[in-house]
C-alpha cells in the first residue's frame, strides 16, 4: 500500500484552504484534565507548594515594574503531575540465581506493581513531558527477600 507524500509547504497550504484555516474547533486536551489518584495528587500538592514557595521569594525579591511578569509567568507556566500507568506484572528470577540461592528455596517469580508518574509542564499553550519515573512496588504479598 502506497502513501502520499506531502512537503511541509504543500501541507500548509493545503490546511490554509480548510475551513478556519486548518485549526481544528475544539482545544486540544491538557494534562490537567488526566484524573487524579490519591498517589499523583500528594506529589502534584508537595510539588506545588515548593513551586509557590519559590515564586514568592522571587516576588518578593523583585523590583516593582517585574511583579504582573513574574505573577503572569507563574500562572502561565504551570505544572501537573499524573500517573499514566499502573499495573501488576510479575519479574521472573534468572538462573543464574535460582542456582545461586537453590539451597534457601528462593521463589522463581516477584509479583510487583508498575507505576509511571509523569510531570507535565505547559510551556507556550503546549503540555510538554518534563519528567517520567517509573516505579516498582513489591508488597507484602510477594515472597522475601523483597518483602
Amino acid at each position: 500500500e502506497s502513501v502520499k507524500y506531502y512537503c511541509p509547504s504543500c501541507t500548509i497550504a493545503r490546511r490554509q484552504k480548510l475551513p478556519n484555516g486548518g485549526i481544528p474547533s475544539t482545544p486540544p486536551l491538557s494534562a490537567k484534565f488526566i484524573k487524579h489518584n490519591k498517589f499523583s495528587a500528594f506529589i502534584e500538592k508537595r510539588v506545588h507548594l515548593k513551586y509557590n514557595e519559590c515564586y514568592e521569594a522571587l516576588l518578593k525579591d523583585a523590583r516593582k515594574e517585574h511583579k504582573p511578569k513574574i505573577q503572569a509567568e507563574r500562572v502561565r507556566n504551570a505544572v501537573y503531575i499524573r500517573q499514566v500507568l499502573s499495573t501488576d506484572k510479575t519479574f521472573p528470577v534468572r538462573e543464574r540465581m535460582l542456582k545461586r540461592y537453590a539451597a534457601q528455596d528462593y521463589p522463581n517469580e516477584f509479583p510487583a506493581k508498575s507505576k509511571c508518574l509523569v510531570l507535565f509542564q505547559n510551556i507556550d499553550g503546549v503540555d510538554v513531558i518534563l519528567f517520567a519515573m517509573y516505579v516498582y512496588e513489591y508488597g507484602h504479598q510477594c515472597p522475601m527477600p523483597n518483602q
